[in-house]
């Protein structure tokens, strides 16, 4: 459902005069030019120099969505497409009433169908901006008008020969024979000169008739039709009779293009007027997509960011810029400002040229910005009350020719917005009251601010009237606000200080700008002494909330800072969880798999050694042996011990253990106190980072591997000794036969091999560093590293690579079965060394 278009209604005249003026004064109407310039197409300009003020929050921050959209489609970097249409709204009604538009008129209207044809298909290929689509949904490219249109006019204005085949027979007869006259024309002239009756050799036209000069004199020699003289009278334009009929002929074909071209021009204007409905609503989709792209050009030109509107007349913004100052490249000063809620009445002071009038004019125009669908050039989330009126005195507004003074004419539109305003009214007034006498002045201005508010209008009004700042601090409903100054360079700072009133400092400015010292001194003695103290303590007071602000700043970067990298290390924890459970189940697998197949192995050599009638005895223990080892190795993986738990009551500050979920070595920062549960947190150290961990999750440190298999995995092989002749071997010879034949390694599995092929040398340096870490945390006896034959130079890399390595205790080629010298295999050092 699109919302309701509607353009403010003002009621009655006066209220009218008063909502132009306050348009004027804010500068809306030039904003609304640069909105304009943003757009492409002539209803979308005019869209956009006339904008529906949306009366409700629902409909506001609908068009606030479909900015948001179109913004997103521009962050793309794909923007959509910018259709230059003209209005077409005044050509359909002529087709409608029988009427034949010109040519180029026809232009127009395929120029909108072939937008919407552009348009429909860009915002299809783009189903997440869900508004923009409710738009392009609308769209009807009219295909077979659109066709023929492109078949019919070209783009300046002329009748294609594709308008239908008559034409373009009628053309072709017509080309024929203006070919075959200009030949026999060229023939006549060629022979000029000499004798010949002719003046010259050439031919013109006259009348639409080809003709020859001939001499005068020499009329009678020369057979045809005089059209024309020359001014001398000594040539006469002679069309020759032999050429008379092929004029003529000429002539006729063209009537004939002629009504032909008006029989398809009317054919189109009647195609037209039947899809009237179909080409407007196109234009009026296209127009909407046109300002909406606008708004989201604005808005990255302006840095802006989405307001969210409300419908309880609360305004509050964060780093709020001027949208004007800052389209001008002028450097603005951001600023909060809160309005509405507690707040009815915002009084605001401060130095002349300190950003008074600035800020009253900013929330002027944000409060019109939110209810275009506009982005405000301030923090995301933004809050914007939708008023239902906006009236402003800004400037003097003199006028002798109604013999008005300044005093005169401000009052006659204070009184004139007294009157109109109410519940959800938004008032600004600039140096309320300033015209008059101060003090007759400061009551006129808390009796008129009192009343706007009693009637449920909100205000913000600036003033340089100490009493008025005075009645404001008192006043349930009444806020005073600050501009501060520079007491030491003597310049304005533009921020604005909320709770605080701001100083005039007149003196202070007209000294900036050049007044004489003596004059400056003299004033300064003439200014009440109890006036100097006030102001020199409200200037105290502003240092102080300032500082105090720039220090809640501070505080709330450093609170965001601290809120990211807790974010940052809790995602962290999860995936480091998560790639331990996986690498757990992987190596768990890995080693069942690989001491299985050397339990098969044993058995092999117990069956043939059974057969042989050797010591089985001995190759029962070995089994045995390797039962014991199997059983540790999976142990020493498995997710549900992860270690020994450390006894608490021996355990110190300083002790070294271990985080079970995340496999990671830590340092006890402080030992719990009492009796320790499961649930107890305890405050650890991992690296630079401190932390609380459940005491159930701590493992002491990981112990050096067991003995049986470190010999296993690090035993080199043995000399082969031959038995006695013709004795069996024992039971031992056969263990150690198989430690011999055997992998003293751990075979190559997916969970501790790294593949670096296709790698580029600075990738893989950072693969292999993080990869040795990671399998030496977790106790892993040997790794296999996977660089491939290639030129070399990888393989290089990698072997220079392990041996600076802190991690690796030393590296061989693989051997068959492993992958050969396209993979190095790597036994890595024990935690703790060995």
């Amino acid at each position: 459902m699109k919302p309701t278009d509607t353009k403010p209604n003002t009621g009655a005249p006066e209220k009218e005069v008063l909502y132009r003026k306050t348009l004027a004064s804010i500068g809306w109407l030039e904003l609304l030019g640069a909105l304009a310039a943003r757009a492409a197409s002539e209803p979308g300009k005019a869209e956009c120099l006339d904008p529906v003020l949306f009366e409700g929050p629902e409909s506001c921050n609908r068009a606030l969505d479909e900015t948001a959209e179109m913004v997103a489609l521009f962050a793309l970097g794909d923007p959509p497409p910018a259709a230059a249409i003209k209005d077409v709204s005044r050509l359909v009604e002529t087709a409608r009433a029988n009427g034949v538009p010109e040519p180029l008129e026809m232009v127009a209207v395929m120029d909108v169908l072939s937008a919407a044809n552009q348009a429909g298909s860009y915002y299809k290929a783009h189903p997440e901006a869900r508004l923009l689509n409710e738009w392009a949904d609308a769209l009807d490219e009219a295909r077979d008008l659109r066709r023929a249109l492109a078949r019919s006019v070209d783009r300046d204005g002329s009748i294609l020969d594709t308008a239908s085949p008559e034409l373009s027979s009628l053309r072709k007869k017509y080309k024929a024979l203006k070919e075959r006259i200009h030949r026999r024309l060229s023939e006549i002239v060629s022979r000029a000169g000499g004798d010949s009756p002719l003046q010259d050799s050439y031919y013109t036209q006259r009348g639409q008739r080809y003709v020859i000069p001939v001499k005068a004199s020499e009329r009678k020699r020369f057979d045809g039709i005089v059209h024309d003289t020359s001014a001398s009278g000594q040539t006469v334009y002679v069309e020759p009779a032999e050429l008379v009929e092929p004029n003529n002929r000429v002539r006729l074909i063209e009537a004939e293009i002629e009504a032909e071209i008006q029989r398809i021009l009317r054919e189109l204007a009647a195609s037209i007027a039947e899809k009237g409905d179909v080409i407007l609503a196109d234009q009026r989709s296209l127009t909407q997509l046109d300002a909406v792209r606008a708004r989201a050009r604005l808005a990255l030109d302006l840095k802006a960011g989405r307001p969210v509107m409300n419908g309880e007349g609360i305004m509050d913004l964060k780093k709020a810029r001027h949208p004007l100052l800052t389209l001008r490249g002028i450097e603005v000063v951001p600023n909060d400002v809160k309005l509405g809620g507690d707040v009815k009445v915002l009084l605001v002071s401060g130095p002349n040229a300190g950003g008074k009038t600035v800020s009253l004019t900013m929330v002027g125009l944000f409060s019109l910005m939110g209810r275009a669908g506009m982005f405000v050039p301030a923090e995301d989330g933004a809050r914007l009350a939708v008023f239902k009126d906006l009236f402003s005195v800004i400037g003097d507004g003199q006028d002798i020719s109604q013999d008005l003074s300044s005093f005169s004419s401000r009052m006659k539109d204070m009184i004139g917005i007294y009157r109109a305003a109410g519940p959800g009214s938004l008032v600004l007034f600039d140096e309320i009251m300033s015209t008059t006498d101060p003090e007759e002045g400061s009551a006129l201005a808390a009796s008129i601010l009192s009343a706007l508010m009693e009637k449920g209008a909100v205000v913000m009004a600036t003033t340089h009237f100490p009493a008025l700042k005075s009645y404001a601090h008192e006043r349930k409903g009444f806020m005073n606000a600050g501009f501060s100054f520079d007491p030491d360079n003597l310049t304005p700072s533009y921020r604005v200080v909320p709770g605080v009133p701001g100083r005039s400092l007149g003196i202070e400015v007209a000294a900036r700008l050049g007044l004489p010292a003596p004059l400056v001194e003299r004033s300064r003695s003439m200014v009440d002494g109890s006036k100097q103290d006030m102001e020199s303590l409200l200037a105290e007071l502003s240092r102080r909330l300032e500082k105090a602000d720039e220090e809640r700043t501070e505080l709330e970067a450093e609170r965001r800072s601290v809120e990211r990298l807790a974010e940052d290390y809790r995602e962290l924890r999860k995936r480091a969880m998560a790639r331990e459970k996986e690498f757990n189940s992987r190596v768990q697998a890995g080693i069942r798999q690989a001491v299985t197949s050397a339990e098969e192995e044993l058995n092999a050599i117990i069956d043939g050694i059974k057969e042989r009638g050797g010591s089985v005895q001995d190759a029962l223990d070995g089994r045995r042996r390797l039962k014991e080892v199997r059983e540790s190795a999976i142990s020493s993986f498995s997710e549900k011990d992860s270690g020994e738990r450390p006894d608490w009551n021996k355990i110190s500050k300083g002790a070294k253990v271990r985080v079970a979920p995340l496999g990671m070595e830590a340092e006890i920062v402080e030992k719990p106190k009492g009796k320790v549960l499961d649930s107890t947190e305890v405050k650890v150290k991992m690296g630079n980072l401190k932390v609380k961990v459940q005491a159930g999750k701590i493992r002491l440190a990981p112990a050096k591997r067991p003995a049986e298999v470190r010999d296993i995995l690090h035993k080199k092989p043995k000399k082969k000794r031959e038995p006695a002749p013709g004795k069996t071997p024992s039971g031992d010879a056969v263990y150690s036969e198989y430690a011999r034949t055997s992998s003293p390694v751990l075979p190559p599995t997916s969970s501790n091999s790294l593949d670096l092929r296709g790698m580029r040398v600075h990738e893989a340096e950072t693969e292999v560093d993080s990869f040795l870490d990671q399998c030496c945390r977790r106790n892993m006896p040997n790794v296999f590293v996977i660089h491939g034959h290639g030129t070399g130079a990888l393989k290089q890399f990698v072997r220079e690579l392990l041996a600076d390595s802190p991690y690796v205790e030393e590296y061989r080629p693989g051997q068959k079965g492993e992958g050969g010298d396209g993979v190095t295999m790597v036994v890595l050092k024990e935690l703790g060394g060995t």
